[in-house]
């Protein structure tokens, strides 16, 4: 998570590592007198898991802490706390956000020093003016308007999100996924993309300045990483946002050396099934059929322009070299779906959800990779814990949530760069 808020791995120095090694040492240090705690019987089982809760909820911090590094190493002069959306803050989070625009570094970190501790889903927002800014768009040197929002105040030219739903067909293996999607495409811009891109840049240009590349960036499968898998919200939320957004290398988020061009456009594919290739990838075979009964596959296509002057970039793309893409997100209000109580009941339902009288309702555990392996150490002893088959990310509508890029390998196995027919 450091190495997300920091802006990639590209971007971490000795220093960085530093930091990272040091903020491991003292959780380590933590989780040894958790151990410890345990097998001495000082703990009940509610506290084990409330306990295990807190760990995993302090990536948050891990996360923003890394942001705030990442801002002030860039030059940022200014920062203010948003409240997350959707959430109850504590009195501590809105006094913070009541102070506005103060010095970096001035305000803590999204959960140290709010009663909210690492529950808080706060976050901060950072600008590069010289002088205190103000709220009004028309200085605003933090962000991304976001013109295209529903639809308003577009420029000419830019372009319509659509849902389509096609027939499900066989595609080809995972490896030679071709661009036969309508309107995605290698080359020279069409006259309407060149249109596009005059919309997004307001300068004229020649065909000649760009090349187009498509690709598959994101799906609603499982992930390489854990058993987790995007909620169909996000992936609409993607198509919405994503023009106009940078492309990227590496996920270098916070150096414009990592950005190679921006996204014209964007659409949503459902389709009955996926190819057998991509379906059984990692081993996740059952978890991937049960989804694509459900929802079928959700699909996010993208296509870049990347100026013509990347032809190093270009030509790597044309060789194969390089290949997989990764989308990365920043969501308000993130939070995990059980999918079985939400089939259960008819509707979302949290991992962490409360009834009425305080309970859970959902019975079951995140199946993340830290609490599998405190159940694997034997923590929770001959206790059953009854984990997930998977979780569904979900998040709440903002700015300046995703960004995509060109990696070495890609945490979805079907998300890649579209080959040309042929």
């Amino acid at each position: 998570m450091h190495a997300l808020g920091f802006g990639g791995h590209a971007r971490l120095d000795a220093a960085e590592y530093g930091a990272i090694g040091a903020r491991l040492k003292a959780e380590y240090g933590y989780l040894r007198q958790f151990a410890q705690a345990i097998e001495a019987g000082e703990l009940s089982e509610a506290q084990i898991r409330a306990r295990l809760d807190l760990y995993y909820e302090n990536t948050w911090t891990t996360y923003e802490r890394a942001r705030e590094r990442s801002h002030k190493q860039e030059g940022y002069q200014w920062e203010r706390r948003l409240l997350a959306a959707g959430g109850k803050p504590c009195a501590d989070c809105v006094i913070y956000a009541d102070r506005g625009w103060v010095p970096i570094g001035e305000l803590p970190t999204p959960g140290t020093d709010c009663a909210c501790k690492s529950r808080c889903r706060c976050w901060k927002e950072f600008d590069l003016a010289d002088e205190q800014p103000t709220n009004s768009l028309l200085d605003r040197r933090h962000g991304w308007i976001n013109a295209n929002k529903n639809n308003k105040n577009k420029p000419d030219g830019a372009s319509q999100m659509s849902l389509m739903i096609i027939e499900a067909e066989e595609r080809p293996a995972i490896s030679r996924i071709k661009t036969d999607i309508e309107g995605f495409y290698w080359g020279s811009p069409t006259d309407a993309d060149l249109q596009e891109i005059k919309g997004h840049t307001g300068f004229d240009w020649d065909v000649t300045e760009w090349y187009m590349v498509p690709m598959l960036a994101s799906d609603n499968l499982i992930w390489s990483s854990w058993s987790c898998s995007w909620h169909r919200s996000v992936l609409g939320l993607m198509v919405d946002q994503y023009p106009g957004r940078s492309l990227m290398v590496d996920h270098n988020s916070y150096s414009i050396e990592g950005t190679k061009g921006f996204f014209v456009r964007s659409v949503l594919i459902q389709q009955a099934t996926a190819p057998e290739g991509i379906i059984n990838a990692l081993g996740n075979t059952q978890l991937n059929k049960a989804i694509l009964k459900k929802d079928g596959w959700l699909q996010v296509y993208l296509q870049a322009a990347i100026p013509a002057t990347e032809e190093g970039l270009i030509q790597s793309l044309k060789r194969r070299q390089v290949e997989d893409v990764s989308t990365g997100s920043i969501l308000n209000g993130q939070e995990y779906i059980c999918p079985h109580c939400s089939a259960q009941l008819g509707r979302d339902v949290p991992f962490n959800e409360r009834n009425a009288d305080g309970q859970f309702t959902c019975p079951h555990e995140i199946p993340g990779p830290f609490l599998k392996m405190a159940v694997e150490l034997g923590w929770f002893g001959d206790e059953e814990v009854l984990f997930a088959d998977y979780a569904l990310m979900r998040g709440q509508d903002g700015e300046r949530h995703f960004e995509a890029s060109f990696v070495g390998v890609g945490n979805l196995p079907a998300a890649q760069v579209l080959r040309p027919r042929g």
